[in-house]
């Protein structure tokens, strides 16, 4: 191996150490005089229509990332792809990729947040989501589990290093302890000052489903399903629990996302004060 050749490797080396994005080093014309560049490796989705018709794969640069089921597999495998390549080619920020409340029949969706930045704070509480596909009972049946699953599996395989979404243990069908009745909650993450770090150790995410709850500590690298009623309303989600949350002194328990678990109980809001039911589940 030739000196310019090591000192080559050394680059990518010390790159993949310091930096968000995984690099690829290419030969540019100027490298014929010894000169390298680094470029960002582009990501592509496809997708794979089973021949039986029963469920249909997609895939991000030949890793399978998430397989659907039910009548219409083959198409949402084709949207979900499509719509990948689409947040690829806006170079929209996976960090913000997340499981999401989309519509009143999407509760359950991975979507990208399509002007959130890391690298720019007063984005972060952005909200215009880019629907990539949603679970539904046709491929588990606990969607919430799924959604997470599918956007973990997204970050893991795309080329830019984002932070880790904690998957809570089991699927979040069975109730854990008793309920907590009608206890007042709040709503974060809506533009007010806020760390960026939850008290798992995730980054915090205002579209994504979670809470913060002040009657359990979360550990770090981990979190917990807790299933909410909004009597109100009538809703039911599953979310997550992955921060620590309102100050007890203000009298309330808990603590939505704004533009993720908020809305996911409330259709389209939740009201402060409102009592609430919530219940861990395992």
């Amino acid at each position: 191996m030739t000196r310019s050749r090591m000192r080559l490797l050394q680059v990518w080396e010390e790159y993949a150490d310091c930096c968000r994005e995984r690099p690829i080093l290419v030969a540019t014309n100027r490298a014929l005089g010894g000169e390298w560049g680094v470029i960002r490796m582009t990501d592509s989705a496809t997708h794979r229509c089973s021949t039986t018709g029963e469920y249909s794969d997609v895939f991000i640069n030949g890793t399978q990332v998430m397989r659907v089921f039910g009548p219409t597999n083959c198409s949402r495998a084709a949207s979900a792809a499509s719509a990948l390549n689409a947040a690829f080619a806006a170079g929209d920020d996976f960090e913000f990729c997340t499981p999401s409340w989309y519509d009143g029949t999407r509760p359950y969706a991975v979507v990208t947040v399509i002007s959130a930045k890391t690298s720019n704070r007063s984005t972060w509480y952005a909200h215009d989501k880019r629907l990539i596909v949603a679970a539904t009972s046709d491929d588990s049946p606990y969607p919430w589990w799924t959604a997470l699953r599918w956007a973990r599996n997204i970050r893991d395989t795309i080329t830019q290093l984002v932070n880790y979404l904690y998957l809570p243990p089991n699927y979040g069908t069975t109730n854990d302890g008793s309920a907590y009745t009608n206890k007042k909650g709040s709503n974060y993450g809506n533009g007010e000052t806020l760390n960026q770090d939850t008290s798992n150790l995730e980054v915090f995410h205002t579209c994504d489903l979670t809470v913060a709850t002040n009657v359990y500590t979360v550990p770090s690298g981990a979190s917990r399903w807790v299933k909410v009623t909004y009597p109100t309303t009538g809703k039911v989600a599953v979310l997550r629990v992955n921060d620590y949350g309102p100050n007890p002194k203000t009298g309330r328990s808990i603590d939505f996302s704004f533009y993720g678990g908020r809305i996911a109980i409330g259709s389209p809001a939740y009201v402060t004060d409102t009592p609430v039911t919530f219940q861990f589940q395992h």
